[in-house]
């Protein structure tokens, strides 16, 4: 992934991850549902969940995330703030 990507894309990209965690789960979510404000333990994923969207979330950008951030980071828009955060960094 591009370290030039818009705010939109890298929302997208997060939600694409949730949605894709979520059906592995066999929780029903469609991408349609989910924008910066959604919270992604209103959708059954838990504190394990959420390790695991941070992990994708760094492997697919190729950043590490706060783990500050990374624990407050239970809506889209705050993973997207830490991915923008980190790859202000790089």
């Amino acid at each position: 992934m591009s370290e030039g990507q818009s705010r939109q894309e890298l929302v997208a990209g997060v939600i694409d991850i949730v949605v894709r965690l979520a059906r592995d789960r066999h929780i029903d979510i469609a991408a349609a549902e989910l924008d910066e404000q959604t919270n992604v333990r209103d959708y059954d994923l838990d504190s394990m969940d959420q390790v695991i969207i941070v992990n994708e979330v760094e492997d697919r950008w190729g950043v590490t995330v706060d783990d500050d951030v990374a624990r407050g980071g239970e809506t889209i828009g705050a993973l997207v703030d830490a991915i923008e955060t980190a790859l202000a960094a790089k």
